[in-house]
This record gives structure tokens, C-alpha cells and sequence, in this order.
């Protein structure tokens, strides 16, 4: 099977720009790059007025399988991921039960072999079914390549050095959901005015900052690069800032509804509004702006969360927190950050590409390059109008319903192979 995307301005990583030429793909791998190209038979995508990138990484997400299946499930969640213009993404160990153990993780990946669409790397527990008090018999046995208690902090110093010293010497990755549970307590939303006018229990961004501050203190002690992920707030940024000037060994990333949303914005009656961390200030808003531009933050992750429509329909005091963000993120990043804030698009492009991939140590993702996997997503400029009843998730508790955004995938290849498009045969010859 032969394939030539032709006509749209392919972003080659190499150079980090756009250049109008054309990808030759066989074997599944991109054999080609070049103008006019032509091979015997080939399936021709005429990509004309739109953008070819690498396919996109998602460092963070959340597919409910085993355990909640009502919400989501593998074959479910890479469908969305695909539409997403996704190809590769890491799903959290929150399932129920935990991926805390061999024979849950065997369970999970022989799941993810026989459904998913793109690649699914797992997450395996940092500490014993999420418990916080030992650690995963997967981290003990070095077992996989990514490990998260996502959802949870680690409160323990002593375990938490353990931890980072078992993945240095396996070359894992660790991603760290931060939080002190003691001082967020039952909150629900930033603790603006907007928060404290609305009565409920609010959660200070020290709950967040502080952790960080600690962490990466033992990460610098251990020599090992952590992983903060969902940064929220500005006081965790100003860490963040001092510790990259000063080299600390760390990596971060931010999703698109801190970056799209700030708490002026949104109305504490809507559920798809609750999220952990909350949606903070502007002035949080802009700092993780800056702290992309800056290289403080290195990727954006969408931290998608399925939750049942009668689970989002209950009391904000009750309903669960998260927001799905595979169909959306890239387009939501688009409309703010390129179209608002006028960041280059070839500046955007790696925060979703190339830079999860060097964090997940992906030698040969994330990037249009001779030789590589054909992960391809080709990007739309129109705009169009966010409908609940046109995500392909379970789950549609998406805080951009009725939101227009422009910059949506329209079509997406993983390994060569057609995992989305818009319609049947979009924009194909022979």
C-alpha cells in the first residue's frame, strides 16, 4: 500500500517550519519527502489549504477500562484519540482496580492489543493500588516505561526517593499528579473571587506549588527527571521558572482548559467546569502561556477524563471532577494560542509532537522525518462549532460544547493506516 500526501504545508520537524511539498508513504513508514512525488498505485491525498503534522502524543489521559466501561473504553477512547488527530497516548493507572500489578497490567495490555486504534502506552501505579503507603509491585519489578498515582498525590518524601530511584534505573518515566490532600481538603474550584462568591469549598494553588517545590528538591537529590503534569497556577510556575534556570531535572506540561479558560469565563453551574486542578485566574491563565513561550512548560496534555452524563448531571458539589479533551485540544490551543495570541503555529506544533515524544523517550515519534512511522494528522483551518452529539467518546462532558474553534484534525494515519477522516475517501485518488 502506497500513499502520497500532496499540496498542504507539511511541518518537518528538522527544520521546525512549514514547507508546501509531499510525503511518500510505504511500508507504513514515510519513505519520502519531496516535491512531486510518484509511486506505482499510489492512494494520493490532496491536502490543499490544510496543515500535515506529526501525529500528536498525549502524555496524560484517562480511559476507564477496566472497571468504569459505562464512560469509556480502549476502543472507545483511541476512536476519539484518533479523531483527535492523536496516534500515541499514555493512559492513567486509575482504573478499577489500579494497573498496580502484573495480572493487572497483563489484563490491560491484552485489551489495548486487541482494540485500540493507535498506541496505547499504560501507566502502571507508582504505590500499591494507589494507596500512597508502598510502592506497585510493577515499579518494584521495573516492569513498564511509565508510572503515575494520578488522581492522588504522593505524600511520602522517603517513598517518593524510593520511587525515583527504581524508574532512573529502568529509564522510566514518572508523572506526577501534585497535590497535598491537606490542604486541598473538599475543594472544588480556585479560590478567586469568582469562587469565594459562589460558596463553595474553594482549593489554594499552594496545594499544588507546594509539592512541586518538594519534589523537585528530591528529583535534583536523585539526579532524575520527573514529570509535573496539569500545571495550574502562577505560584507553581514561578517554581518551575527558578528551577529551569538553575537546570533542575525536571519535565512539565499544561492542558488546553487552563490554557483556553480562566475563571471569569466559565459558571460554576456547569459541571464540564469542574476539573482538578480548577480553572484558575487570568493571571494563572497567562503565566502558563508565558511558561510555554519560555520553555518552562515543555507539552500540553489533555488529561481526558470520560464521567457519565447522570454523574455531570448531579449538584456541582457532587459531581465528579474531569473534562474529556481528546477531540478539542488541539483545535482549542489553535483558536487561543494561534489565532488570539498570535504564537506561531510551527511554536505550537512540538508542544503536542515532538516534546512529549523526548519525554517519553520516543526516539522515532513526534516528528515528519525520512525513515519514521507514518503518524500523520492533517489539520483543518475553518471553523466550526463544538456539538455534543458529534463526539465519538462515551462520555461528552466537554467544557467546549457550543464553543467555536477552528484547527480541528480532519484526518489521521497511525502507522500508515487510516484510524480517522472526516468523511469516506476525504480528498483520495488514485
Amino acid at each position: 500500500m502506497r500513499t502520497i500526501i500532496e499540496n498542504g504545508l507539511v511541518y518537518l520537524s528538522e527544520k521546525k517550519s512549514f514547507h508546501l511539498t509531499s510525503l511518500l508513504i510505504e511500508d507504513n513508514l514515510i519513505q519520502d519527502i519531496g516535491d512531486h512525488l510518484s509511486a506505482p498505485q499510489a492512494d494520493r491525498i490532496d491536502a490543499k489549504g490544510h496543515f500535515v503534522l506529526p501525529g500528536l502524543i498525549d502524555l496524560h489521559s484517562h480511559l476507564r477500562e477496566p472497571g468504569e466501561t459505562h464512560k469509556e473504553t480502549v476502543q472507545s477512547g483511541t476512536r476519539s484519540a484518533a479523531k483527535g488527530g492523536y496516534t500515541h497516548i499514555v493512559a492513567m493507572a486509575n482504573t478499577k482496580p489500579p494497573i498496580s500489578t502484573l495480572q493487572s497490567s497483563e489484563l490491560i495490555q491484552e485489551i489495548i492489543q486487541k482494540e485500540a486504534l493507535v498506541q496505547v502506552t499504560q501507566a502502571g501505579a507508582i504505590t500499591d493500588s494507589l494507596s500512597g503507603k508502598t510502592l506497585s509491585p510493577l515499579l518494584m519489578q521495573s516492569c513498564l516505561s511509565v508510572y503515575s498515582d494520578d488522581g492522588r498525590g504522593v505524600s511520602s518524601p522517603s517513598l517518593l526517593k524510593e520511587a525515583f530511584s527504581l524508574a532512573k534505573a529502568s529509564d522510566a518515566v514518572i508523572i506526577l499528579h501534585e497535590e497535598d490532600a491537606n490542604i486541598s481538603r473538599n475543594g472544588m474550584i480556585h479560590d478567586g473571587l469568582p469562587g469565594l462568591q459562589s460558596g463553595l469549598p474553594v482549593i489554594s494553588s499552594l496545594s499544588e506549588s507546594g509539592p512541586i517545590l518538594r519534589d523537585l528538591v528530591i528529583a535534583k537529590e536523585m539526579a532524575y527527571q520527573v514529570h509535573f503534569t496539569h500545571i495550574s497556577s502562577q505560584s507553581s510556575m514561578e517554581i518551575l521558572k527558578t528551577a529551569y534556570a538553575l537546570q533542575f531535572p525536571y519535565t512539565a506540561d499544561v492542558t488546553p482548559h487552563h490554557l483556553f479558560f480562566s475563571d471569569q469565563m466559565i459558571t460554576y453551574a456547569d459541571t464540564n467546569y469542574k476539573m482538578k486542578p480548577p480553572i484558575r485566574s487570568e493571571s494563572d491563565r497567562r503565566s502558563l502561556i508565558q511558561g510555554l513561550l519560555d520553555g518552562v512548560i515543555q507539552a500540553i496534555a489533555t488529561d481526558h477524563a470520560p464521567h457519565s452524563e447522570q454523574e455531570k448531571q448531579l449538584p456541582f458539589a457532587e459531581a465528579p471532577f474531569g473534562v474529556i479533551g481528546f477531540e478539542t485540544a488541539f483545535a482549542a490551543c489553535y483558536t487561543r494560542l494561534v489565532g488570539e495570541e498570535k504564537i506561531p503555529l510551527e511554536t505550537m506544533v512540538p508542544w503536542f509532537t515532538s516534546q512529549p515524544a523526548h519525554i517519553l523517550h520516543l526516539d522515532q515519534e513526534g516528528s515528519i522525518c525520512k525513515g519514521f512511522p507514518a503518524n500523520i494528522t492533517i489539520i483543518s483551518p475553518e471553523e466550526k462549532v463544538v456539538q455534543k452529539e458529534d463526539f465519538l467518546s462515551k462520555s461528552k462532558n466537554s467544557p467546549f460544547i457550543g464553543k467555536k474553534l477552528r484547527g480541528f484534525p480532519v484526518f489521521t494515519l497511525y502507522q500508515g493506516k487510516v484510524v480517522y477522516e472526516t468523511s469516506p475517501n476525504w480528498h483520495r485518488s488514485v
